[in-house]
């Protein structure tokens, strides 16, 4: 083979290599830009603008397409992503959508959800939480010194932090009173642990450490619950709620919270710390003790925040409002409502940018409303789950800030929340 046919193969593997990797993050850029679901109200019209190269196809049924240039191919309707289209649903169902890259390359598919217009009553109260969890969760390993006094670390690279431990040597155990308890009961130094380690069930073996005469120790840390206040979202109809519109996670591990039991209940506010550059304010409160301060139960931990069921007889707002679909949600002028004194006030702030499919940073939102700005310099700790309004909806609530710019942070979408 001569020099110059080498010298064309060479360019011609570079060039497919250019393609592929041009290929590939035109993928990941697009993967960023298109929502793996979507939801529209039956009978009514829902309007979409992705301006995206993609032809996108759905069978033929009771939706039926509206748009510029949309063709029918047997018996699914294709239409552009490039260009705004409609979208009108006869009845409630689930639809697929096809997605290809230029009409050639399957990329994408998004789930298309057509369900019954929904109202929500918009909270903003301020709220104490208290949770226990699914199971001791592990923080760490340590060290113990034995009844010979040498130093040792029975667990480590055996159990690991984010772990929960279930059950000692087949009993199950619910809080550190318990596994104190069992290990006060061995007759040996041989513990086996069933472990929850994400969504497996493990069983590990540890030689606990004798540190007094019959007296054991695992070297692990343990947490079994944990309390804070945060702000309610939203109550339904039936008497249902959410609130924070992030998940409670474990401050030590960072993982997602299994939540056991958990409640509601009424909290005060004993102050507010500003926030400033690179140092995130706080709003400073304390749990109302008492059955009579009770709330509501707490019976899930997701990633879009806590939801549960209130209490009978403890309703917040009487006046309900139709919730805002993510196609639905503009830039620009908004309200979030939240509690810093002692009432529930709206405040105006302005949303930025709309991401359409960011998991709960779907929103990047700015406080424009000097009252609040003068009252905690932008978004603070405790105001996660405060509900946006946005032309007379229901939109999604406020869940991070900017460290560097506390006027300025995220949003979720009430319709990731809420969980249809």
């Amino acid at each position: 083979m001569d020099g110059k046919k080498k010298y064309r193969i060479v360019l011609l593997l570079f060039l497919l290599i250019d393609i592929v990797l041009i290929m590939f993050f035109l993928y990941m850029k697009l993967e960023k830009r298109i929502p793996d679901k979507l939801y529209m109200y039956e009978e009514q019209e829902e309007k979409f603008e992705f301006s995206l190269p993609l032809e996108a196809s759905m069978k033929k049924g009771t939706t039926q397409v509206i748009a510029n240039q949309t063709k029918q191919i047997k018996q699914n309707i294709i239409f552009n992503f490039g260009e705004p289209f409609s979208l009108y649903a006869k009845e409630k169902g689930s639809y697929h959508i096809g997605l290809k890259l230029f009409g050639i390359f399957p990329v994408h598919s998004i789930a298309l959800n057509v369900i019954e217009e929904q109202e929500l009553y918009p909270g903003g109260q301020v709220v104490g939480i208290k949770i226990d969890t699914n199971g001791l969760l592990v923080l760490g390993t340590g060290t113990v010194v034995s009844n010979n006094g040498e130093s040792e670390e029975p667990a480590k690279n055996i159990v690991q932090s984010g772990d929960y431990i279930e059950k000692i040597n087949g009993k199950k155990v619910e809080n550190k009173e318990e596994l104190v308890q069992q290990l006060e009961q061995l007759s040996n130094e041989k513990v086996i642990l069933e472990l929850k380690r994400g969504e497996e069930i493990v069983k590990v073996l540890i030689n606990a450490i004798e540190t007094e005469r019959n007296h054991y120790k695992l070297g692990i840390w343990v947490r079994d619950d944990t309390q804070g206040i945060g702000t309610l979202t939203y109550t339904t109809k039936d008497g249902e709620f959410g609130a924070l519109g992030h998940g409670i996670n474990d401050v030590d591990t960072g993982t997602l919270m299994e939540i056991k039991d958990g409640y509601l209940c009424e909290a005060g506010i004993f102050k507010i710390k500003k926030g400033q550059k690179g140092n995130p304010g706080e709003i400073t409160g304390y749990l109302k003790k008492g059955e009579e301060n009770r709330l509501g139960k707490i019976q899930s931990n997701t990633a879009f925040g806590i939801k549960g069921k209130l209490l009978p007889g403890k309703n917040f707002e009487k006046k309900a409002y139709p919730i805002a679909l993510r196609q639905q949600v503009k830039t620009g002028k908004a309200y979030i409502r939240c509690q810093l004194t002692d009432k529930v006030e709206e405040y105006e702030i302005k949303i930025n940018k709309i991401n359409i499919n960011n998991k709960n940073r779907d929103m990047v939102l700015q406080i424009t409303d000097e009252r609040l700005l003068q009252l905690t310099n932008g978004i603070v700790q405790g105001m996660s789950g405060s509900p946006i309004i946005q032309k007379g909806k229901i939109v999604g609530a406020v869940t991070h800030v900017f460290v560097n710019e506390p006027a300025k942070g995220y949003g979720v979408f009430v319709e990731n929340m809420i969980g249809q």
